[in-house]
């Protein structure tokens, strides 16, 4: 697919604009109209923990298409390589507008600093998603499937509590300071044997640690909530694996959710010059007919689009 004469055509055309991808690092995979529902489903990859909620998707998906509410065309994958998804039914002018449409999502990719701050967080990801859903089927395997899939009901219901800002923070410096060796007061007892079980002498590590931490913890206000379950909850090992699975893909998400209009609406404004300038006229009203389908006000594609065009013709 990516010596398509369409692909090579519209890489040539955005690279020219001055958009910057190396289109030798896209792999673009066609797959049928059911294949591309499940990667939907599952936000975007083709394999992910075992859960209902992706059976749950796939369904309302199904059922949205059918009435004719939504379409599915592509989805172009956060990842290295960078992946595109791509629905083998598009006629030609489709399959245009949908090629220009994700090389641009990946030129944004490229260049956003959400996304290239943290640019090690999309190497191998297909890879560790899908080592995901080994760990978590081995869980299901020992565990039962009511056991993980409640713990994952729970877990899944506090997802986004983390620190999306986190990713983007310098770690603070560690000062080491000297603390005064503390021993916790003696309790009272009942009867002189009994001290050595109320009252144990302190171990070495509490003798080393400040008021400050034996008094709370952690030391300092968290946000992450879930890394704070992970650390501190009384969680059997295999709770939290799947914690700690839940928050590495949130974390993935983050930039993708917090640029969402914008990565949207760059897309549209492209695709848009590209098929104005490579369409020909017996093409350009199928596009137009295509256009006014899929960027609909108030949706992101047509709130991104407009924002950029507003700065086009404010700034130029």
């Amino acid at each position: 697919m990516r010596n398509n004469d369409y692909f090579l055509l519209i890489a040539d055309f955005l690279l020219n604009k001055g958009l910057t991808f190396n289109p030798d690092n896209i792999y673009i995979e066609e797959v049928n109209l059911e294949q591309l529902i499940k990667i939907v489903a599952r936000d975007g990859f083709p394999k992910r923990f075992t859960h209902w909620t992706w059976g749950r998707n796939e369904l309302f998906f199904e059922k949205t298409i059918r009435s004719g509410t939504q379409n599915f065309a592509e989805i172009a994958l956060w990842s290295d390589p960078y992946v595109i998804y791509l629905s083998r039914l598009l006629p030609p002018t489709f399959k245009k507008v949908v090629l220009a449409h994700a090389l641009t999502h990946i030129d944004f990719f490229e260049n956003n600093l959400h996304f290239k701050r943290i640019k090690s967080m999309a190497k191998n990801v297909i890879d560790r998603f899908a080592t995901h859903k080994i760990k978590v089927d081995e869980m299901i395997e020992r565990y039962g499937i009511e056991r993980v899939e409640n713990f994952l009901d729970r877990a899944l219901s506090i997802r986004n509590l983390i620190d999306p800002n986190s990713l983007y923070k310098k770690e603070p410096k560690v000062v080491q300071q000297d603390t005064q060796d503390i021993v916790p007061a003696k309790l009272p007892v009942p009867r002189p044997y009994l001290d050595p079980y109320i009252n144990p002498p302190p171990s070495q590590i509490i003798k080393n640690k400040s008021a400050d931490d034996i008094l709370k913890f952690p030391k300092n206000p968290v946000r992450d909530i879930l890394l704070f379950l992970i650390k501190y909850a009384p969680l059997e090992d295999w709770e939290a694996m799947i914690l700690t699975i839940i928050r590495d893909e949130e974390y993935y998400f983050v930039p993708i959710k917090m640029t969402n209009i914008l990565n949207e609406g760059w897309a549209a404004y492209w695709h848009s010059i590209a098929m104005t300038n490579l369409l020909d006229w017996k093409e350009i009203i199928d596009y137009c007919e295509i256009d006014s389908r899929v960027v609909v006000k108030p949706n992101p594609y047509w709130l991104g689009r407009e924002l950029f065009r507003n700065i086009e013709e404010n700034w130029n």
